[in-house]
């Protein structure tokens, strides 16, 4: 039994591969950032080099027959950018993923989403899973909206959906170095007297 973890050459995926690894798991990591898929490769990890916006196939990889899980990290993720690259490495990126995990016959299907998909421009606590989305604030929380009904569309795979928040870490090129350059220059404002909430 293998898992695969798409996103492999980002933050996120590399992270979930690194630890499915070391627990020892069979895991196979898909990625297309050539550096950073041969760092992987160097350090040990089983690397298959694939763009999901093209269809994915037990075929292109013998190893690819051996899996039984998935765990979609791959996403673009930025509050700006084209719709057509959203379109493309959010939701037909899904779509052929799941289309594989289909004709694979995964058990577990994990989609990580975002909470970008729940975000207003307004206060709102207590949400449940089944609380009303709003309108997407940008292409990213549409597409990721789109990918989530996607794959949450396909009972067979035994989806799950996670929208993590605020993920940092060893080799975090975005979030932590923007909140230490912004320290760095003032203090970093206390929202409501330090009573805000989020998780």
């Amino acid at each position: 039994m293998a898992v695969l973890v798409t996103g492999a050459s980002g933050f996120l995926g590399s992270h979930v591969l690194e630890r499915l690894a070391a627990s020892g798991t069979l895991a196979l990591g898909l990625g297309r950032d050539e550096t950073r898929c041969a760092a992987l490769e160097a350090a040990g990890h089983r690397i298959i080099r694939h763009d999901l916006a093209q269809p994915l196939d037990a075929a292109l990889d013998p190893r690819l027959g051996r899996v039984e899980r998935i765990i979609h990290c791959a996403a673009l993720s930025s509050p700006f950018g084209r719709l057509a690259d959203f379109e493309a490495a959010n939701v037909t990126a899904t779509r052929n993923l799941v289309g594989f995990a289909r004709r694979q016959g995964v058990s577990r299907f994990v989609h990580i989403s975002s909470p970008s998909v729940c975000f207003a421009f307004r206060d709102q606590l207590g949400l449940t899973e089944d609380a009303a989305v709003p309108e997407p604030v940008n292409h990213y929380a549409r597409t990721k909206r789109e990918a989530e009904k996607i794959v949450l569309g396909e009972p067979d795979i035994h989806p799950m959906v996670l929208r993590p928040r605020g993920v940092y870490g060893k080799g975090d090129r975005a979030l932590l170095p923007r909140l230490i350059k912004a320290a760095r220059s003032r203090p970093l404002p206390l929202f409501r007297d330090g009573r805000a909430a989020i998780d």
